[in-house]
């Protein structure tokens, strides 16, 4: 297994060396060595600098019920690490989406994580929409949808 973080474009070559021995009551009696040579190809990345997954949330809530968290992952695919900012904004319903963080960073090829809470303590039955607007250094904006549906405490 070859594990690691590309961060050059280009064509890598290496060998990998499978060595045969048979012993016989201590001694050698055979020894072979067989290389195999590799080469692979990288390509440059040609995407935005940073991405974003989910491109949308979706919670299920209870009226008067527990806030619920969910996670959206920032990945830098740049060599430099980015700044970003980071706002919760509703359609209705007023102040139910949280963030964990409005600022952070994300190091060069790494990934960072926003906690966004939905809480339904002063929300009635129904469907609420909202955004994380997430604004990175240098000019680029992501948008991630949100959708909260509110299901009553009472019973049918």
């Amino acid at each position: 297994m070859l594990s690691g973080t590309l961060t050059a474009a280009g064509q890598f070559t290496f060998t990998i060396t499978l060595t045969e021995t048979v012993t016989q009551n201590g001694a050698t009696v055979f020894s072979q060595s067989y290389p195999f040579p590799f080469t692979f190809g990288v390509t440059g990345y040609s995407g935005p600098s940073v991405t974003f997954d989910p491109s949308g949330l979706s919670f299920n809530l209870t009226q008067i019920g527990a806030a619920v968290t969910q996670l959206v992952t920032l990945a830098n695919h740049g060599s430099q690490a980015v700044q970003f900012s980071a706002a919760a904004t509703t359609n209705s319903g007023g102040n139910w989406l949280k963030l964990g963080s409005t600022t952070g960073s994300v190091a060069a090829f790494a990934s960072s994580v926003i906690a966004v809470t939905a809480d339904p303590s002063n929300l009635t039955p129904g469907t609420y929409s909202g955004a994380i607007t997430i604004s990175i250094a240098g000019g680029q904006t992501l948008e991630v949808s949100v959708l909260a549906v509110v299901t009553s405490n009472q019973p049918d």
